[in-house]
């Protein structure tokens, strides 16, 4: 049965990283299309093409990383440090679209860390881990 782990671990890191991408991707997009903010279309739209999306990538495999580790804590780190750079792009906005801006940085990263590790922790066990 080990030998089924290694296409297992492949399934959840393609789940977590991708399929959750998606998923943060439409509710984000959803987002967008109710919210009538020129701030918010033009901070989304600024930046390297694809950025966001690298940046999601990188951060749902790190935490899943770290939760098929058995250190979901330092799963934080990912956050924090998220946190801290967005936090001097976002409050250096004086303008009334800061406020949207930052709820929409929030729940993006919210909903993404929160489908990483939880298709992480239902990995663990399904592999018998938790």
């Amino acid at each position: 049965m080990t030998w089924l782990r290694i296409p297992a671990v492949c399934v959840i890191y393609l789940c977590s990283v991708f399929a959750a991408g998606w998923v943060v991707q439409l509710c984000c997009d959803r987002i967008l299309r109710q919210v009538d903010s020129p701030e918010l279309r033009a901070w989304v739209e600024q930046g390297i093409p694809g950025g966001g999306r690298w940046i999601g990538w990188l951060e749902r495999f790190l935490i899943t990383t770290f939760v098929l580790l058995g250190e979901p804590s330092a799963s934080a780190v990912v956050l924090a440090a998220k946190g801290i750079l967005r936090f001097a792009e976002i409050s250096g906005r004086p303008h009334e679209g800061q406020r949207v801006v930052a709820e929409y940085v929030i729940l993006g990263t919210l909903l993404s860390f929160s489908l990483a590790t939880g298709i992480s922790a239902a990995g663990r066990i399904l592999l018998g881990e938790l």
